[in-house]
Formats: structure tokens, sequence, C-alpha cells
């Protein structure tokens, strides 16, 4: 027994708001797994999946939305650049890529391998029942950009007590050879 195109839709809908199946089945690695009940680090990998989507399509809107509202502490080093600081630098940062993306004229493509979710910290307060839930993680992966370059990747994400993952870090690394 299988699940319809509208179910799909309207479990997509509740996750990334409103998304088309055809644009979502053309990057695979965006597809979401939306299970009744959502683990942690699907939770974690879901946040890690919107900032890629963001940062493909050049969207600086979902690029802020992925960030952690508390500006001040956010940090993003990208190869061979200083770090960025605060939320004025790190979209800075992304503005500048997404400008030369569009300069190029020419479609960016990621494709993730060698992911991995990590928690950091534990809270023995969620919500009142007694349960251990992270409240920080971090996803390591391999960037494979349009075929050619390849980045090595940490992002690092904070759970606020309303149980969303924001991006408060992403550092990435060349990987040459």
């Amino acid at each position: 027994q299988g699940v319809d195109e509208e179910t799909i839709q309207s479990m997509l809908s509740a996750v990334f708001g409103e998304v088309s199946l055809f644009q979502m089945a053309a990057v695979p690695h965006y597809m979401p797994t939306v299970p009744t009940r959502t683990s942690v680090e699907e939770q974690v990998l879901q946040a890690n999946n919107l900032f890629y989507r963001a940062f493909e399509m050049s969207d600086i809107g979902a690029m802020m939305a992925v960030w952690h509202p508390e500006w001040a502490h956010v940090m993003c080093v990208h190869p061979a650049r200083a770090p960025a600081v605060g939320a004025e630098a790190v979209m800075a940062t992304w503005r500048s890529i997404f400008k030369a993306k569009a300069e190029r004229g020419r479609p960016l493509t990621i494709r993730l391998t060698d992911v991995r979710v990590k928690g950091l910290e534990r809270s023995s307060d969620a919500g009142g029942e007694g349960e251990s839930r992270s409240r920080t993680a971090w996803v390591t992966c391999e960037e494979v950009i349009n075929d050619t370059t390849r980045v090595l990747a940490t992002n690092i994400f904070q759970c606020d007590d309303a149980g969303k993952w924001w991006m408060v870090h992403h550092q990435g690394s060349m990987i040459i050879g």
C-alpha cells in the first residue's frame, strides 16, 4: 500500500512550507524523511538539508532563516577566508558567494557524502518529561560542488525551547587531492 501524492505534498509542506514535488525530486538529497515521530538526528538532518537547499538555490532569505536568531554568536568560515562572526558578517559572505554564482551564470549543484550527525550536549529537561534531549548537535559531511570541488564541512546546530534546530556555525575546508 502506497502513499498518495497529496499526502506526500502535505507532509513536505508541513516541514518545508510550499514546495514543488517536481523540484524536490530533482535534488534527491533534499527529500526529507517525515515519520510520525521524528528523531533528533532526523530533525538535525532536516535543518542541515534546508541550509544546503538555500546554498544551492542562492536564496538569501532561506539562508537567513536557517541561522540562529540570536545572531551575535553565529560564525561562518569559508575555505581560504577569515571567519565571519555575527549576522551582518555571516550574511555578507553568503551574499558575496551568491553574487559570484550569478555572475558566472551557471547553476550550482551540491552533493553531500559521508554525512554524520553527532550530539554535543544533553539536557535532562525535555519539556518536563524527564527525557534527555540533545540541545546542540553537529553535522560533518563532504560537499561535492559541481562534481569538481570537494569541501569538508562542519555545521553546528542549536535547538531552541520550541524544538527548532538553528545553525550557529558553518566551516568549510577544501579537500585537495
